[in-house]
């Protein structure tokens, strides 16, 4: 992770939970069955979110959690982004927004509204990391911001 200033951690709600890997394979002989069209992801076979959470170390950068889910009731379909985020936390780092989950339909598309819904998430969670502190202005890479000289 670096010097990241964020880190978004994100993946898909498998039985109300994070994916694993019999789900991921489930997912994947699912897509692959005569006359579905079901889109994954290319490295939906291999390791998920919940693999890399626990082989994280403990950290101190900015964290934030999503998922993709199907429509409905969290308390019925569940949210991987609340175990992410409660993961992410376990491991030291600050989360800075609630979990958020975005609607993906039977075929693995997101729900019209949002990928914008998406973005207009990523814009907050930037406002957020800026307003609490802004980064080095001599962090190499990092563009000067119009008020800087």
């Amino acid at each position: 992770m670096g010097d990241a200033d964020l880190l978004v951690v994100g993946g898909p709600t498998h039985f109300r939970g994070m994916s694993r890997a019999f789900t991921r394979k489930w997912a994947a002989s699912t897509a692959q069955k005569p006359g579905n069209d079901l889109v994954l992801d290319r490295d939906a076979e291999g390791p998920g979110a919940r693999d890399w959470l626990v082989s994280l170390g403990h950290g101190r950068t900015k964290v934030a959690a999503f998922d993709t889910r199907f429509t409905g009731p969290a308390l019925l379909r569940g949210r991987a982004s609340k175990a992410i985020s409660r993961t992410l936390r376990r491991h030291g780092f600050e989360v800075v927004a609630k979990p958020e989950s975005f609607f993906v339909n039977l075929k693995n598309h997101l729900e019209p509204g949002e990928e914008a819904r998406a973005r207009d998430w990523g814009k907050r969670l930037a406002a957020t990391v800026v307003s609490s502190g802004a980064p080095d202005a001599d962090r190499p890479g990092r563009p000067l911001a119009s008020n800087e000289t």
